[in-house]
């Protein structure tokens, strides 16, 4: 197993882990915190000028953010919810 075989499955057993035991504050701090990392993967992917990688990772923030944002519940989000339509 090489190193990034190695990561990839304790990343993989981290989020498993956390995923199981955690609140739904939790849940969604760990989505935005998937989103923010597969932007900064887009971001070094552009910058080696490696579209095949830039795109996956965009597709990939694109569906968490949209995970996020249809599982929004406008009655109990109120006036957040009514501002938060605008920006996503």
């Amino acid at each position: 197993m090489n190193a990034n075989n190695a990561a990839g499955a304790y990343r993989s057993t981290k989020n498993e882990t956390g995923i199981e035991d955690a609140s739904p504050h939790a849940l969604i701090v760990m989505l935005l915190e998937g989103a923010i990392e597969r932007i900064s993967e887009a971001a070094g992917a552009l910058k080696r000028e490696d579209p095949a990688t830039f795109g996956s990772a965009v597709g990939k923030a694109i569906g968490i953010v949209d995970s996020l944002r249809v599982s929004l519940d406008p009655e109990r989000g109120g006036r957040h919810r009514a501002k938060s339509k605008h920006f996503i």
